[in-house]
């Protein structure tokens, strides 16, 4: 009875071990920043930006692509065993390597793989775990467990499950040979930063994302370009402006306030830069050009009819000559597009919900035109 005892609770042990090992232990939401100094060169710094974002399909495999300052990288892939494959794309010789395994236990080698010279792969012992395990505790208040394996210039090289080593995530497998030196300088899981390299004071939070940036404007009329960054807490916030693509507007920037002389696309680019070498957010956005000015009469286009305008309730949108529609655009004079109508033939629309004051409309037809004029709101 006991031997059957221990034989059942020793398969239950080996199937939570085997569930545990089948987790994930890597995040795809991970991102961190590598720092590069150069032995030779006091004055050199440079600081790259990692991302995960999105999944790729290499040789039959699925992978996560690695974005290197919003470029496409390299990509890696993780095994139910936990073992993380980086597949090198814009690396010669090209092909899958065995990264890092993080199924540990006590007294185990732990083992890469790395390109030699002849194209071919070598491997080797990175480590042999000890007979207990270390761990821990990062910013996040979390223990993770870890091994150190060697030294460098920036101290302890360490391997930290869940995160990879201190020295170059997913990195070269070769080491320079120009005097270059690399280090982790900040690891962010969920958009939390749980590792910031003791040896420099670069961390911050990172800008994710920038919204409520005006995605319309008026042919000769100044738009004052603004946006709000997210994370609310990001570090760095001030928003730079350039135009990416003027199109067909003439469109020029001066002082966040884009200026165009023609209806059409323009595509700005909105910068934040981090107070650190080399490092910075791009957010491309596009703004549809208008070419009719908020003053010009209503009346001056005959077939199409908005009424009663002024208003405070329903609109009644009448268009004349069979005109198919296809939206109905309501923007304000920042250029703001405020609502977005689907119409179909003479249409009544809902405008009590709309603060008082002067806007432009735009109706979109099948063929692509354009009719605009004003409406305004009591």
């Amino acid at each position: 009875m006991k031997t059957k005892l221990f034989l059942f609770s020793l398969l239950v042990l080996c199937t939570i071990v085997q569930a545990q090992a089948s987790e994930p232990t890597f995040s795809k939401k991970s991102s961190w920043n590598i720092i590069t100094t150069n032995l030779m060169d006091s004055t050199f710094l440079k600081i790259d930006t990692y991302t995960i974002g999105g999944d790729t399909l290499i040789e039959g495999k699925n992978y996560s692509k690695i974005y290197k300052n919003n470029k496409f990288y390299n990509a890696l892939r993780e095994t139910e065993d936990n073992k993380i494959y980086l597949y090198r794309h814009n690396e010669f010789p090209t092909g899958e390597y065995l990264t890092y395994d993080f199924d540990w236990y006590p007294n185990k080698p732990l083992y890469i793989q790395y390109p030699n010279s002849g194209g071919g792969i070598d491997s080797g012992a990175v480590v042999v775990l000890g007979s207990s395990i270390d761990s821990i505790q990062l910013l996040d208040g979390k223990f993770y467990q870890y091994v150190n394996i060697g030294g460098t210039s920036f101290g302890p090289k360490l391997l930290i499950r869940n995160i990879g080593d201190n020295f170059y995530p997913f990195g070269p497998f070769e080491f320079p040979t120009n005097g270059d030196q690399y280090a982790l300088l900040c690891f962010y899981i969920d958009n939390r930063l749980v590792y910031s390299n003791p040896y420099f004071n670069y961390c911050f939070i990172a800008v994710e994302e920038i919204i409520s940036v005006p995605v319309a404007a008026i042919a000769g009329t100044p738009l004052t370009l603004s946006g709000t960054v997210i994370p609310n807490d990001a570090t760095y916030q001030n928003i730079v402006w350039s135009i990416y693509d003027e199109g067909t507007t003439g469109a020029t920037i001066t002082h966040n306030e884009l200026n165009t002389t023609a209806q059409g696309t323009v595509v700005v680019t909105a910068t934040v830069h981090y107070d650190v070498s080399g490092a910075v957010y791009t957010q491309n956005i596009t703004i549809e050009v208008e070419s009719v000015g908020i003053h010009e009469s209503v009346q001056e286009f005959s077939n199409i009819k908005v009424y009663p305008n002024p208003s405070n309730d329903i609109v009644t949108v009448e268009f004349l000559e069979n005109l198919r529609v296809n939206t109905f655009k309501i923007f304000n004079t920042a250029g703001s597009l405020v609502r977005t109508y689907e119409l179909k033939g003479e249409s009544k629309i809902e405008v009590s919900n709309l603060a008082k004051g002067t806007y432009v409309f735009s109706a979109i037809l099948k063929n692509n035109q354009k009719l605009s004029g004003k409406i305004i709101i009591q």
